[in-house]
């Protein structure tokens, strides 16, 4: 294995990842452990031999058997609106991990307590329920399902004593396949435009490889400026950007890789231009709509 900092490459058919064997962190917390991603992430977190894990969850019964008997995971139920139960399910973690998901008032009041139960708990890094799109450049209300992310960014930046942890992956790519199920599929544009996407298996061994790694902190978006060697004994410094995106392509490429995939070509169907789309998003804001037209975010 080699020594160092863990640097990942992937694409939507392969991945390798570059493991780091000096890390100091030891003890992950994932809240929201009994989720999709939250378990795929634990599976990823425990594909490093020297990491045990404090999962969090309101029902523990959800989660897999390979999962709750694995010595090395410990499992605390609790309400994510206690704040007690929060602060013991991080209590010695070196990295939190939150995977809620759930309505906009719920991912901002829940990760509040999370963060406030870390900082208590001394726990130096949070990485927040993003995995999304880039939206540091917008302003709350430009695209309501993400003001909870610009909120927990903006209240990580309170913080002294932890670091928040923001990884931007783009969409999922298993959504954007679901979507091609619809008899029509809408879209915006040309169709041309390129579009960032990961898998959520990837994703997750993003995720468990930034958590193993104790200087990740911040925004984490991708790619590299010189992407590595895909050879698996490769080692180069490059700056603090981890690459975290599967892969980028366009709505028509990704219906192609349906296709090939399924055996079965969707019924696209031309919504507008990206011009119009902007209109009748403007719209939308201003009657304090949340629902948007379908486009592929």
């Amino acid at each position: 294995m080699p020594q160092g900092r863990s640097y990942i490459k992937s694409s939507l058919n392969s991945n390798i990842i570059l493991r780091m064997s000096s890390s100091t962190v030891s003890t992950v917390a994932i809240a929201g452990i009994t989720g999709k991603l939250g378990q795929l992430i634990a599976k990823a977190v425990l594909g490093y031999p020297q990491a045990n894990i404090r999962g969090f969850c309101r029902d523990q019964s959800k989660l897999s058997p390979d999962l709750s008997s694995d010595p090395r995971v410990t499992i605390l139920q609790g309400s994510s609106d206690d704040p007690a139960a929060a602060r013991k399910a991080v209590q010695g973690s070196d990295v939190v991990i939150c995977a809620y998901l759930g309505p906009n008032d719920f991912m901002v009041q829940s990760q509040k307590i999370l963060i406030d139960a870390a900082e208590a708990e001394k726990v130096p890094r949070y990485i927040a329920s993003d995995w999304a799109l880039d939206y540091t450049k917008l302003k709350l209300g430009d695209l309501p399902p993400k003001d909870p992310m610009i909120e927990i960014k903006a209240y990580m930046e309170t913080k002294k004593d932890i670091k928040g942890v923001h990884i931007l992956n783009g969409a999922f790519m298993q959504l954007v396949q679901m979507a091609f199920q619809q008899d029509p599929v809408g879209y915006w544009g040309s169709g041309d435009e390129k579009w960032d996407f990961t898998s959520y298996e990837t994703c997750a061994e993003y995720t468990a490889a930034i958590a193993m790694d104790p200087s990740a902190v911040g925004v984490i978006k991708g790619p590299f400026p010189n992407p590595p060697n895909p050879c698996p004994h490769f080692r180069q410094k490059v700056p603090i950007t981890h690459t975290v995106r599967g892969d980028r392509v366009s709505f028509k490429e990704s219906a192609d890789i349906f296709t090939k995939q399924n055996g079965k070509k969707p019924n696209m169907k031309l919504l507008g231009t990206q011009a119009e789309l902007r209109e009748k998003m403007d719209e939308a804001r201003e009657k304090g709509e949340i629902g948007w037209p379908n486009v592929m975010l």
